[in-house]
């Protein structure tokens, strides 16, 4: 029985070895493949490139050209470079940090940053201090050298104190508030109801529609002939992400900063 299921398992891997082999891309398929990929990212760069030029003039499309070559560029060799860490590490490490960080990510209540910051957390105390104690435990501390002999007590002392912050923090109630009052239920006497009609049914007045703005809306038409012109206010105090090259850009698209915001509305009466 034992050399039935030993050939039948020989059998499925060569199957699925042969299998592999000819549904695998050969090398010249493979260089075709990103060749392609990479003449199709170039024309879409180009074309939302030139379209800018109609908006925002040769400068901001050049500019915008660099910009969306470059990031994407610079991101592909980022991933790049954290996909060959991820590959260096030990298998049974990275086994266990992917199914740790899902755990988190997927079970866990919360925001996606505050998820992943709290994965994060655990699993790199879990890994220092259990790391630690298992030269303790294994009894390989004696032939460390001075400086790992330090920083396995340093990684120790860290891990735990890590877990038992992350613990603490994570099963506390928190700080407790008191809710805020109901100011309507705190009044001795409620005033009556109104004895008038109901104001959202239709009346004998006709309803008319204005808009009201800076005059100038480079791209709604319903705010370049504003019936009232209106002063802009300064919304900088409020907006910290018009900046660099992003708020150049939106300012030559739009036509005025944050600190001339327009002031626009459409009104019924």
């Amino acid at each position: 029985m034992k050399n039935l299921l030993s050939h039948m398992s020989l059998r499925v891997k060569t199957g699925y070895k042969l299998f592999v082999s000819w549904i695998k891309p050969g090398a010249e398929a493979i260089h075709g493949a990103s060749q392609g990929v990479l003449i199709v990212f170039i024309l879409l760069v180009l074309v939302s490139a030139f379209m800018e030029i109609a908006d925002n003039g040769i400068a901001v499309a050049l500019l915008q050209l660099l910009y969306m070559a470059g990031m994407p560029l610079m991101v592909a060799l980022l991933v790049d470079w954290v996909v060959s860490l991820f590959v260096a590490v030990p298998k049974k490490f990275r086994m266990a940090l992917v199914a740790a960080l899902f755990f988190f990510i997927e079970f866990f209540g919360g925001t996606a940053k505050g998820e992943v910051a709290l994965g994060v957390w655990f699993i790199a105390s879990a890994s220092l201090f259990f790391g630690a104690a298992c030269i303790f435990y294994r009894k390989t501390w004696t032939p460390l050298v001075p400086v790992k002999k330090v920083l396995t007590v340093v990684s120790l002392v860290t891990g735990l104190t890590g877990l038992f912050l992350g613990s603490y923090w994570l099963f506390s109630q928190g700080k407790k508030i008191d809710p805020p009052l109901n100011a309507a239920l705190q009044v001795n006497e409620v005033p009556p109801l109104i004895n008038l009609p109901n104001p959202g049914e239709k009346g004998s007045y006709s309803v008319r529609t204005l808009t009201y703005g800076s005059g100038n809306d480079r791209h709604r038409e319903e705010y370049k002939g504003a019936a009232l012109i209106t002063p802009s206010v300064d919304g900088s105090p409020f907006i910290d992400n018009w900046k660099s090259f992003h708020g150049y850009v939106r300012t030559k698209y739009w036509g005025f900063d944050r600190k001339s915001l327009p002031l626009n509305a459409r009104v019924w009466y």
